[in-house]
């Protein structure tokens, strides 16, 4: 699947989304819509990948025996996001350099 990697695209999607379709899935379907279910999980992880961007950002150019257990911790942390979710290339830079360093 193709995934957005603007959380300003995201956010007004499931916003019309519940306007539009809300009245209607509690009608017919109890559950909450796959595709709904989905963006939900892309745009936390597009937060959180911001984030961890930050993170990798601030603790690079820091001596790595005063940040060795954050930059790890940060690290994993990315991995642990789903791997279909579009980097940008500053991002898999950051990620690259965060690795070279540990």
């Amino acid at each position: 699947p193709r995934y957005s990697r603007d959380i300003a695209e995201i956010h007004p999607a499931l916003e019309s989304h519940a306007e539009l379709l809300g009245p209607y899935v509690s009608l017919f379907c109890p559950m909450e819509m796959r595709e709904a279910r989905e963006a939900k999980a892309v745009l936390r992880e597009l937060r959180t990948l911001e984030q961890l961007e930050g993170e990798l950002a601030r603790l690079l150019p820091a001596d790595i025996d005063a940040t060795f257990d954050q930059l790890a911790s940060t690290l994993e942390r990315e991995r642990a996001l789903s791997p279909q979710l579009p980097r940008t290339a500053a991002q898999r830079q950051l990620l690259a350099d965060g690795v070279a360093k540990l």
